[in-house]
């Protein structure tokens, strides 16, 4: 599980939590005794813990160690239902003490279940990079202990670029009409008969991975205080046509991209059907476990989303965190605030587990400057410095920390797919959109 952390300033941090108290430290004397349950999803697998929850299980035993008196209970979950658990313990009361967060969190925190940190924060704040700050906070309270950013970025296939004398973008930086014309040089029948097609992209609900290209001209999905959907101007269209024009008006997407799966979609690309594909940034470290579990089977780059009008890529991306659900025992919440900071903050992870863990990491993107100095110690690309450089100046959340937003990524991303199918017009659908949004979003 490749880790990151960071730092901002006091003065943001100061309208979050009080700058001159101490953070917790899992070295800190509690008075505690009992168990502290974590719900977890797995993470990066390693040979003697293929299902992925090896780091848990080194953290976990580093912390009783530190704590005795102190057990902590692992529940394993995995992805596919992890929310669905995690909702239905919410409804029944029945919630863990610490959890990883998810979309449904600003839900949870409307709900009453979720403790803010910003009691157990201190200084803490100031060595997290501001957005990541700001990421955590809803309506004035930091609700989660960042961990990591994750991200999207495009995958070259060097192979068919040297093939078609396509020359890989400068710094992986490329203008949309360069992209266009890239792909079109990429998109050609091989000798066998297989077509090949410049790009494919996962369009299913619930799935970003197309909004580097949506939001490219400088629209928006929602304004700065998260409370009206604005994705239906001029810019908004504009992304939309663009996306589309790459079924429609240049043939270099397949129109299956409408409906094919995330893991369709990037098997395709595995098996040399697409040329350059959208992904999460998982095999930036090419030593990474993930990056070895991949096989990818060629040669391969990364780049940024092209550039529109904007005048900048996007990345789009995530920041995640251990959230601290509601607690009675003042104690029993003291730990599991100092549990949750430990197993985000790599500062506090002993030697031997930083040295494990996060040489196996990969594209995770550190929340602060002191995360990426140790980060740094274990792994770099340099190959990759301005794309990742890149990444994280133009990084936008997603998901945003706003109840509805499930709802409007689930109503976007279904005309999305009928507008690139042709089925609708951008206008047409994004009308639509704005129309199920009202009374969601005022």
């Amino acid at each position: 599980m490749g880790k990151a952390r960071v730092i901002g300033t006091c003065a943001l941090a100061g309208m979050l939590a009080a700058c001159g108290t101490s953070p917790p430290s899992s070295t800190a004397t509690g008075t505690f005794h009992g168990t502290i349950t974590l719900w977890a999803f797995p993470g990066t697998p390693t040979p003697h813990h293929p299902n992925g929850f090896g780091w848990y299980k080194a953290m976990i035993a580093a912390f009783e160690k530190m704590h005795p008196g102190v057990k902590i209970q692992l529940t394993e979950i995995p992805w596919s239902e992890g929310t669905v658990k995690l909702e239905t313990a919410v409804a029944a009361g029945d919630y863990p003490d610490v959890a990883p967060g998810g979309g449904t969190l600003p839900q949870f925190i409307q709900d009453g279940v979720i403790e803010p940190i910003n009691p157990y924060l201190g200084h803490y704040a100031s060595q997290l990079y501001p957005r990541v700050v700001k990421a955590a906070t809803f309506h004035g309270k930091m609700y989660y202990w960042p961990s990591v950013q994750t991200a999207t970025v495009l995958y070259l296939n060097k192979t068919y670029f040297a093939e078609r004398h396509v020359p890989l973008p400068r710094n992986g930086m490329w203008t949309w009409n360069e992209f266009v014309h890239d792909l079109q040089r990429l998109t050609f029948v091989q000798k066998n008969g297989q077509k090949v097609y410049g790009f494919g992209v996962n369009l299913q609900p619930g799935n970003s991975l197309s909004y580097g290209i949506l939001l490219s001209d400088g629209a928006h999905l929602l304004n700065s205080s998260l409370t009206q959907y604005t994705f239906d101007g001029p810019q908004a269209v504009s992304g939309v046509e663009k996306l589309t024009s790459l079924v429609q008006k240049y043939h270099v997407a397949p129109k299956s991209i409408a409906s094919d799966s995330a893991k369709t979609v990037w098997e395709n690309f595995l098996q040399g059907k697409y040329a350059v594909t959208a992904y999460y940034a998982d095999f930036l470290n090419k030593k990474s476990i993930a990056a070895k579990s991949a096989q990818i089977p060629f040669p391969y780059a990364v780049a940024n989303y092209p550039i529109g009008a904007l005048g900048h890529p996007i990345t789009i991306g995530d920041i995640a965190g251990y959230t601290v659900y509601k607690q009675s025992n003042p104690s029993q919440l003291r730990m599991s605030m100092l549990f949750a900071k430990f197993l985000s903050d790599p500062a506090e992870w002993p030697a031997a587990i930083q040295r494990k863990y996060m040489s196996i990491g990969g594209g995770a993107y550190p929340v602060g400057p002191q995360d990426a100095a140790i980060q740094a110690q274990y792994f770099r690309n340099a190959d990759y410095d301005e794309v990742l450089h890149n990444n994280l100046r133009f990084f936008q959340l997603n998901p945003p920390l706003t109840p509805a937003w499930p709802k409007l990524q689930k109503a976007l991303d279904a005309q999305l797919q009928l507008i690139v199918l042709g089925q609708e017009s951008p206008q047409q659908g994004l009308s639509q959109v704005k129309r199920q949004m009202a009374g969601i979003i005022k």
